[in-house]
């Protein structure tokens, strides 16, 4: 081969290779990139999870919030619409207590949380810090308790962490007791609210009943007398046999008269006792329509005692009533008491199930994976951009 032959073939390959250059710089700078983002932080994922990571053990609940009311459901949609909310409100209550730090500290008070958690044989990611404060406390409990509510079902799940299955169940256990003191906190309240309104207005009405009755035994006793209903129809009757008995006696002296003379004991004796009649007649009705000796109507008395009478029927019945009205908001309110139902009592695990070693690290290369793709769209854009 000739110089000139050599020098053209040189050429050709040096073109060549001078296209596929870029295409072979741009590969090895993006394996790099791979390799520096995603595969040496996978790796360095999957030893720590395979290796170092401290297995931990999940025990999980599952309980609903349900109530005795069946009243509701019978009545408007809208009132059916608000209990059940009432009810999904709770339950989100519930849900809110499990993550807080009341929660966390009664559970501290149960359970030795910190020696637990803080234990220097357990991997640094995992485990606690030997003085943490209350609010790296509280995160970590967030961290190791999971609650769901499904609204749909109106059901609760708890799933805790442990580095031991009797600590996981221990800790599920006391989640759904101080849950369950919880509820029952709120029914009480709701008890003495609903029911406090009640027990006043049975008090004010006894109150009243007191009152009238008093007033009604001082009516008595200063006017002497039990009944003056009672008295002024007697009076009544004492006065009808009276003026039957003078117009008997009258009749007789007139039949007398004809017979007899007007100074005739007969005569005298009938004009005596009809005039006795008479003057009786006339004290009754004096006793009756007129002044007594206390210089009081007896009219009046039978109105002031009437009036009496009426105050304290109503009272009683007033009574009667608010005490009816307590015993059915008592009732009602039993029968709105809340309460948990566990049906999936805290379980005790066999195996760890946190973490899943392949699974994470799987998650990991992705994650990794798609934000090195974005980060390198973005650049691209802002090169592009830039028109560099």
């Amino acid at each position: 081969m000739s110089a000139s032959e050599k020098a053209l073939s040189s050429s050709k390959v040096s073109a060549v290779s001078g296209i596929f250059k870029p295409f072979v710089a741009k590969k090895g700078r993006r394996l790099r990139l791979l390799t520096a983002f995603v595969y040496i932080p996978t790796f360095v994922l999957a030893v720590y999870l395979f290796c170092f990571f401290s297995p931990m053990y999940i025990s999980e609940s599952h309980f609903a919030l349900r109530s005795n009311d069946m009243s509701d459901l019978s009545v408007a949609p809208s009132s059916l619409f608000q209990t059940i909310s009432g009810s999904v409100f709770d339950a989100f209550i519930i849900q809110s207590y499990v993550g807080s730090l009341d929660m966390l500290e009664k559970v501290s008070q149960r359970i030795n949380l910190r020696e637990h958690f803080s234990d220097r044989s357990k991997d640094i990611y995992s485990r606690l810090k030997a003085k943490p404060t209350k609010e790296e406390m509280l995160s970590y409990w967030q961290w190791l308790v999971s609650v769901s509510y499904e609204l749909d079902k109106g059901i609760i799940s708890v799933a805790v962490k442990a580095y031991t299955p009797e600590m996981a169940k221990a800790i599920n256990d006391a989640i759904l007791a101080y849950s369950e003191a919880l509820v029952n906190q709120m029914n009480d309240r709701s008890h003495q609210d609903t029911i406090r309104l009640a027990k006043d207005e049975v008090a004010i009405a006894e109150k009243r009943v007191l009152q009238a009755q008093q007033a009604l035994q001082k009516f008595r006793d200063d006017k002497a007398i039990l009944d003056p209903q009672v008295t002024a129809k007697g009076l009544e009757e004492v006065i009808a046999r009276l003026e039957t008995e003078a117009a008997g006696v009258q009749a007789e002296l007139s039949t007398s008269l004809m017979v007899m003379q007007k100074n005739s004991p007969r005569v005298l004796t009938l004009q005596t006792k009809l005039k006795g009649l008479r003057e009786q007649l006339v004290l009754e009705r004096t006793r009756l329509a007129g002044l007594n000796a206390q210089s009081a109507t007896l009219s009046s008395l039978v109105g002031d005692y009437t009036q009496l009478i009426t105050e304290e029927k109503f009272a009683q019945e007033r009574l009667v009533r608010s005490m009816s009205a307590l015993e059915v908001a008592r009732l009602k309110s039993i029968a709105k008491s809340r309460y948990i139902v566990p049906f999936q009592p805290p379980t005790l695990p066999e195996e760890s199930l946190y973490p899943r070693p392949l699974l994470f690290t799987l998650f990991g290369f992705c994650v990794l994976l798609v934000g090195l793709g974005i980060c390198s769209l973005t650049i691209a854009s802002i090169k592009d951009h830039m028109g560099v």
